[in-house]
């Protein structure tokens, strides 16, 4: 199988590729038992090709690598996002799919997938343990509400709290998400122009703080002077607006533009709209949270609406038939949903994932 990937000569086979900083050693050793034979060991940075990566992760989050992998592999200059994808993906799981009982089906159907379907099985296991738990939160049991007590709230009769949260929720996780793209362009990648002038840079996270100000002043917060919010808008769109010529001002770079300087301000006076756009429809897209917790336990009721109807061992099928139904049907949209979130209102701000994915030969 080895020699397949080998160029050939007329006296040798010819093989290069990319061993683990910790694998070295193994690799020089396998090649002392063998007559005839050498390696050459080079360092990523004398080599024009970027190096593949290999993921370390424990394996609590290890299964959400292959979330990950789905968009894109990390490549070495940008943090690995595997722990906060995790961390973010479980919570807004069991936020949208909150119940007992159908959170220890997923469990119970982990056990059941372990030797088929790992990956499945895996993530199943951790978003069955995170929709039990905010089972307890809302009491709901299978569907019912009056099995268990409600040890937080009730999301059908508490709709504006629950949607307020989610939003809530949804603005921590962006801000943090900023932060980490920040961290990414200015730490490893060294870009000035995106690190602080660009739309998921500081500038963005001004931007999105600056929305954020405005609907807090004309919700609740009325006595915050109007200036606060509309300066730090304004002073972001003019960060976005300037960024090439600010940042390589600087960073004493010519030219100041890469274009002419009317096409420059008029393709980024655009991008500006976008980018407005863009924070609002981030910032709506998170009471998705709360509406799934609501319509959980809404299209359940409907079920019950008919078990009431039916009557006798009629209600009891309808009932079963519900949670399959609910188990099947939204446990997949539920899942698509926070793919959606994650991948579009979180990565699009601090992940690219251009890398290679290591997959070594082994012995």
């Amino acid at each position: 199988k080895v020699k397949s990937y080998m160029a050939k000569g007329n006296k040798y086979f010819y093989l290069s590729g990319w061993v683990p900083q910790s694998s070295i050693k193994k690799v020089e050793n396998l090649e002392n038992t063998f007559n005839n034979s050498m390696v050459e060991i080079n360092d990523s940075d004398k080599v024009s090709e970027s190096p593949p990566t290999k993921l370390k992760n424990n394996k609590l989050i290890k299964p959400f690598e292959n979330i990950v992998n789905m968009y894109g592999t990390p490549n070495y200059n940008e943090i690995d996002p595997t722990s906060f994808l995790a961390l973010t993906y479980i919570l807004l799981y069991g936020m949208m799919f909150g119940d007992l009982g159908q959170g220890i089906i997923f469990i119970l159907a982990s056990f059941l997938l372990k030797k088929k379907w790992k990956m499945g099985s895996d993530l199943l296991l951790r978003t069955g343990v995170s929709a039990s738990i905010f089972g307890l939160f809302y009491g709901s049991f299978f569907g019912l509400e009056d099995v268990i007590p409600t040890l937080v709230m009730k999301p059908f009769d508490n709709i504006m709290p629950v949607l307020a949260i989610s939003i809530m929720f949804g603005i921590i996780i962006m801000l943090i998400s900023y932060c980490l793209g920040i961290y990414n362009k200015l730490v490893k990648q060294k870009d000035l122009e995106e690190g602080i002038f660009g739309k998921e840079g500081l500038a963005g996270m001004l931007m999105m703080i600056s929305f954020i100000l405005l609907i807090a002043k004309i919700v609740i917060l009325n006595k915050m002077p109007f200036i606060l919010p509309v300066g730090m808008l304004i002073v972001s769109i003019l960060m976005e607006i300037f960024k090439q010529p600010l940042s390589r001002t600087i960073e004493n770079i010519s030219p100041k533009y890469d274009t002419s300087a009317s096409d420059y301000y008029l393709e980024n006076s655009f991008s500006i709209i976008e980018a407005i756009l863009s924070v609002f429809s981030n910032l709506v897209s998170f009471t998705r949270v709360g509406a799934f917790a609501i319509n959980h336990v809404g299209l359940f009721m409907a079920f019950e609406v008919m078990a009431s109807l039916v009557g006798g061992i009629g209600s009891f099928i309808i009932l079963l038939l519900g949670n399959i139904i609910i188990i099947g049907l939204e446990g997949m949209v539920v899942f698509i949903q926070c793919l959606r979130l994650e991948y579009y209102e979180l990565f699009s701000k601090y992940y690219k994932g251009d890398g290679e994915k290591f997959s070594p030969l082994k012995k």
